[in-house]
């Protein structure tokens, strides 16, 4: 009887552990992508992160382009960064606040693609890097 009531004890742990998540830690940043999608040439983009003063700077991105910023992993904190590049004749600047992007629970790196549109608009998405 004893060796029965251990048996199912064990079970029953064994069935919780493989429900346990595992924790994460700090997810890593590793790049950011800067995402035309307008038809129209940007030029001038930067990215500031406005606490620790890091730029990122594309002279120009192509029509339905990109331009892409790799480096060494470094912790992705809810940083606020203002964002300035100009279309044309018209110039645009906005916020964008980091600790707003979603990340899926079990990812531990990631690459930001900040999309740009033609109206203006700048939206974050966080992308999964292996």
């Amino acid at each position: 009887m004893i060796k029965l009531l251990i048996a199912l004890t064990l079970l029953v742990l064994v069935g919780c552990a493989q429900n346990a998540q595992p924790l994460r830690g700090p997810v890593q940043l590793d790049q950011v992508n800067v995402v035309n999608l307008s038809n129209q040439t940007l030029t001038s983009v930067k990215i500031e992160v406005l606490s620790t003063r890091s730029k990122i700077v594309c002279k120009q991105v192509a029509p339905e382009g990109f331009c892409a910023f790799r480096f060494k992993e470094r912790e992705l904190r809810g940083e606020t960064a203002q964002v300035d590049w100009q279309m044309g004749d018209q110039e645009w600047q906005v916020s964008i606040d980091a600790s707003e992007v979603d990340i899926s629970f079990d990812w531990y790196r990631v690459s930001l693609d900040l999309n740009l549109t033609a109206d203006g608009k700048a939206k974050i998405i966080a992308v999964e890097s292996n």
